[in-house]
């Protein structure tokens, strides 16, 4: 009864809390059936807020502990009187009643208590790790997220190969092809041309054809392994859609870039995207590191605010890891190309 209720009751509880005649109490609203109510008795919650009430005699106590529950973290504070020893799954149906806005917060707060935070901690994105696994016949399918430049992560890559094995068909161009109308002999024509001769294709975008996908990628996937170059390697992106042959998503290793969850954790990967190398660029060092900062910053934001879907935006524009690099690019070039920098609104930074 206890899952019935958290899962699939439509009541809600609103705490609202009046210091009058030195009084707290409790409301019920859009209690919209009678079984709801039994549901609520049945796990005691109906008893709860009648000693809530009772509780609320103890103004000093009680007051200041509800009060906490209201806060903008409730479920990092202790619930009031008795209910401070309820089990874990017991305090959210408590907090899904008087916070039902902080429940996906509250259930990473219980998993990550109960199970470990690597359960609500989501793996950092590593295509050097997943290179490893991969070879001429297991290609990488990277499902695309918002925010995200799969393709800078992958001429990174090559960047490191290249680095340490010039002489290696990796050196060779990156054969990208964006998938769209029109573009599936190019596609063709590239995979061909790497199989034989080494090297990497990447093919993006490919959910927007899946006719391609269904007819001319899958049977090549089936036979790519006769007579592959040892260095050809086969990435592609596109967004998780139901008309993806499976045989396709079966013979891949799949990847997934999602931004992280908080503001802290995607300022750190943003900036973890400028290399020594690219800080150096630039001969204003203190001024372009301030920059960086400030776009990172930026673009956290950005990434942080999606949640909230089009609230306070005219459209959805995604600013890609892509996006701030090559506006930190534009910034050097503006720094190096102007003796003086003038300093605006630096309090405001």
């Amino acid at each position: 009864m206890h899952q019935s209720f958290f899962f699939t009751s439509s009541a809600c509880c609103v705490f609202s809390v009046e210091i009058m005649s030195a009084m707290a109490f409790l409301t019920f609203s859009k209690a919209s059936s009678s079984t709801d109510v039994a549901s609520m008795e049945s796990i005691g919650l109906l008893a709860f807020f009648a000693a809530a009430r009772s509780m609320a005699k103890d103004v000093p106590f009680f007051c200041t502990r509800l009060g906490r529950c209201l806060s903008a973290l409730p479920e990092t504070e202790p619930l009031p009187g008795d209910w401070k020893r309820l089990v874990a799954f017991d305090r959210l149906l408590v907090i899904r009643c008087i916070r039902p806005d902080r429940m996906t917060e509250a259930l990473a707060t219980v998993v990550g208590d109960v199970l470990g935070s690597r359960y609500t901690i989501s793996a950092s994105f590593d295509l050097g790790n997943a290179y490893k696994d991969s070879r001429p016949d297991v290609p990488m399918f990277v499902f695309l997220s918002p925010g995200v430049d799969v393709m800078s992560s992958i001429e990174a890559l090559q960047k490191e190969f290249v680095a340490a094995n010039p002489e290696s068909t990796i050196a060779n161009k990156i054969l990208s092809v964006s998938l769209g109308q029109g573009q599936e002999p190019v596609a063709n024509r590239a995979i061909a041309t790497a199989h034989k001769s080494g090297g990497w294709v990447a093919l993006q975008n490919i959910h927007l054809t899946p006719g391609f996908c269904k007819k001319d990628l899958e049977p090549t996937l089936d036979k790519i392994a006769d007579g592959a170059h040892p260095e050809f390697r086969l990435y592609l992106t596109g967004e998780p859609i139901t008309g993806m042959p499976i045989p396709v998503l079966q013979a891949c290793i799949k990847l997934t870039n999602e931004p992280p969850d908080g503001m802290k954790a995607n300022l750190k990967r943003s900036i973890n995207y400028f290399t020594d190398d690219m800080l150096d660029e630039c001969s204003k060092q203190a001024e372009f590191k301030n920059i960086v900062f400030s776009l990172s910053y930026f673009h956290a934001v950005l990434l942080q605010r999606k949640k909230f879907g089009s609230i306070g935006f005219n459209f959805i524009y995604p600013f890609t890891t892509g996006d701030l690099v090559n506006c930190a690019q534009c910034c050097v070039n503006y720094l190096e190309n102007n003796s003086r920098v003038l300093e605006i609104g630096r309090a405001h930074v």
